[in-house]
This record gives structure tokens, sequence and C-alpha cells, in this order.
């Protein structure tokens, strides 16, 4: 029979109209990128498979992207090419496109891809080669794209995807851990909204971590003020913390947060309700997913809770859907994807549903 546990984390958006769309890369199935949807008239679609490029299929999680027309975009980074790949809804809440390869660049790409959406509207992709960060964007909303740039690298090199998120101001701002001891945190931003980029910069306080802070790209949400927050994994497991003091400028000392469970595995998952407070969701060794919120919006987190049964066998992805209520999807060890929901924007939350596998 075959595998059908996940190993990568649920990739979930929300079309044009208002559903949301969830798509996995089933990594221990046969490499394609699987993805299922909510009904206009309720409920869910069937599974629905994208496909793959090449016999071994494609390499960790896929990245999904918004267009300025609010058509949705695949990305996927391609094993036995090793060329960043993508394919397109022909029109809003419509059909999907082929796939077609972006140029190789060097060796060939050595991670999943980030994506991100401009303030214009434009599309931007980001990857690593040869420990370089490589960035491509469209030259305009919803059309081609550039050749690749190399925001070269730092300490060693770069040793996994970038992280990019949004400032308050607009401006992209990108984060990416490198390989040398320590592996230190660097980051640039645009120095002008949809402009160029600065110089890479060490971001404060990684230093006084030394070699603690793991190789997991870091993850970022959005106070309801502005200000970024940043979380990744130390080595040992502890989730780690820092913020911008101000929208768009400054950042805070880092804050360990513990691990219950052991230790915390994979990418951490955030949301904001939509009263401006976030939500957190990781995945611990013990097979649970743990919880933290902030207490109000813009302010300091609660304790951590328990939020899934024992048996998970994926990292969790929360979002926000267009009613204001947040859903939370996890895979199950018997690879089945579960999903629950708020009943009502920042209230309590539904029981855990299945919706079976491919």
């Amino acid at each position: 029979m075959p595998d059908f546990s996940p190993t990568t984390q649920p990739i979930v958006s929300r079309s044009s109209d208002g559903r949301l769309e969830l798509f996995f890369l089933g990594l221990n199935l046969d490499g394609a990128i699987y993805h299922i949807w909510q009904l206009a008239q309720g409920g869910w679609s069937a599974w629905y498979s994208h496909g793959k490029v090449s016999s071994s299929g494609f390499q960790g999680p896929p990245a999904i992207g918004s267009n300025a027309d609010g058509r949705l975009e695949l990305f996927a980074a391609d094993i036995d090419t090793r060329e960043l790949y993508h394919k397109w809804q022909l029109a809003p809440n419509r059909n999907w496109s082929s796939w077609f390869p972006f140029p190789r660049v060097g060796s060939g790409l050595e991670w999943q891809p980030a994506v991100a959406e401009g303030a214009d509207g434009r599309l931007e992709a980001f990857n690593v080669v040869d420990g370089n960060v490589y960035h491509t964007w469209q030259l305009a909303p919803n059309n081609a794209w550039s050749d690749w740039f190399n925001h070269g690298q730092e300490n060693g090199g770069f040793r996994s995807t970038p992280s990019v998120w949004q400032n308050a101001d607009g401006r992209l701002q990108m984060f990416a851990f490198t390989i040398g001891v320590p592996n230190l945190l660097y980051t640039k931003w645009q120095v002008a909204v949809n402009s160029v980029w600065s110089d890479w910069v060490g971001h404060p306080g990684m230093s006084g971590l030394g070699n603690q802070v793991d190789e997991v790209p870091p993850v970022m949400a959005s106070n309801l003020d502005g200000r970024i927050e940043l979380f990744t994994l130390s080595k040992v497991g502890n989730l780690l913390h820092t913020w911008q003091v101000a929208p768009d400028n400054g950042w805070s000392d880092w804050f360990d947060h513990g691990a219950p469970g052991g230790s915390l595995l994979q990418t951490p998952t955030l949301a904001r309700n939509q009263d401006g407070r976030l939500e957190l969701r990781v995945a611990a060794a013990d097979g649970i997913v743990y919880g933290k919120s902030q207490v109000a919006p813009n302010a300091q987190w609660g304790t951590w809770f328990p939020d899934s049964p024992r048996g998970i066998s994926s990292p969790p992805r929360l979002i926000r859907a267009s009613d204001g209520r947040l859903f939370h999807f996890v895979f199950g060890a018997n690879g089945n994807l579960y999903y629950k929901s708020q009943l009502v924007p920042n209230g309590a939350w539904s029981d855990w549903e299945s919706l079976g596998h491919p």
C-alpha cells in the first residue's frame, strides 16, 4: 500500500472569491503536488494531482502567490533538473496552466522556493544556489519574469530558502540563516517600496545566541500595528522570537519561549485573528501540535496549550478565511488531512474533521 504520510507542511491560500485552496507535496507518495479546495456550494473538492515534471518529482513544500488580478500561481523546485517550475490559474478561480520552467541557475536550486507579493502587486520568487540567494520578479503585475539576480552570500553561504515579508510601509525584507559557525541570521530589505535592495546585515542579537539557531527558515507575521514578529527554532527545539520595536524599524532582543512536548519540530505557523491577536501553532516531538496566542493585539504572548490529538505527521498550517475565522490544518499519522475552524471570528473552535488523502 502506498505511504500517504506527508513530510511537508500543507500550504493554504485564498482564491479571489474567498475560497480556501490547499496544496501539499506527496513526497512519500509520488513526488507530485496535490490540491484540494473549498466548493462554492459548501464542502470540499476531491483531491486533484498537479503532477510532476520528472520521475523523482518536486522537493520541499510548494509556494503559492496571488497575482494582482486574483489568479493564484504555484511554484515548486524539481529534484532531477534542480529548476524552478511554476503554473497558474488561467483566470481567477478557474483551471490551471501546465508546468513551465524558469531558466536554470548555476548548479541548480538547493531548496524549495519562497514567494512574496510586492506592494505594487508583482510576485517575487527567491531560492538558494551554491550558497547564494537568487531572486526573480515579475516585470509588471500579472506579467513576464526578470532574469535571476544574485544577492550573494555571507558567513560561508546560506543554508536554506530565505523568508520574505512585507514591512508596514510596503518594502519587502528577507531573512536567511548562514552555513558558517555560528550560523547567523542575515537580513536585507528594499531601500524603497518596489525598489532595489540594501546590502546584507547581521540580524541584531544573533551573535549572542552562538550556534544555537537551527536551519529551520524563520517565519513572520505582522501585528495589528504593522510591526513584524519573527520566530525560529533553536537546535534543542525551543521557540525563539524577536520583533520590531516600531513599524519598519529596530528589533528587540531574542526571547526564548521554551518547548512543550520535549522539543519543537520544523516550521511554526502564524495567523492573525480578526481582532488583531496573533496565533501560533507548532508540532512537537511528542506528536502533538501546541499553540500560543497573544493576550491582546500587539501585546505579549500567553502560555503553551495542546491543540491536537497525539499522532500528527506534518507541521500545521493556520490561515484566516474571508469571513474572519481561522482554519487549522494538519496531517495525521494515517495520512489523512484534518482541519478545524473557529465557530465565529476570535471564538471557540470546532471539532477536527478529516478530508482524507489522495
